[in-house]
């Protein structure tokens, strides 16, 4: 395997917590949805005669709960995938013997900053950054799963 692809394939591995990070706020995002489509202004039925007739305000009621149950089941089950993929995402990172190397990794892939704020926070030119990086994948031993 290149140098080249031995980054890529790390680079790979470690963007899998920003993608289970990415479900959970989508699930996050369909709740609030859910509960804003709940809880929003509804529109008066005239179906069927003049008189305004109520909404089955029980009936909603009942598939609201359900729908956010399952919201929420859905959600815890993909924030516990996303800290058992950060977990296995940190070590792999830890393990990493250059210094600089592993403190720009984990910005970047763990804490998802971008590497001009990196380069800010360390402080160093970008090029740096983007140097440190490349050394760091070809130092992480990826799991295969």
């Amino acid at each position: 395997m290149t140098a080249r692809e031995q980054q890529r394939a790390a680079a790979s591995y470690l963007s899998r917590y920003r993608t289970a990070r990415a479900e959970v706020d989508d699930i996050q995002r369909r709740i609030e949805r859910a509960r804003s489509d709940m809880m929003g202004v509804r529109g008066i039925s005239y179906e069927g005669g003049d008189m305004p007739k109520a909404h089955n305000v029980e009936h909603d009621l009942s598939d609201y709960i359900a729908r956010i149950d399952g919201l929420l089941r859905e959600w815890q089950d993909a924030q516990n995938r996303a800290l058992d993929t950060m977990r296995e995402i940190s070590e792999a990172i830890n393990a990493v013997e250059n210094d600089c190397a592993r403190r720009v990794l984990m910005l970047y892939y763990v804490d998802g900053y971008k590497f001009e704020k990196i380069a800010e926070m360390i402080p160093c030119a970008p090029d740096t950054v983007f140097r440190w990086r490349r050394i760091g994948l070809l130092q992480v031993q990826v799991n295969s799963k």
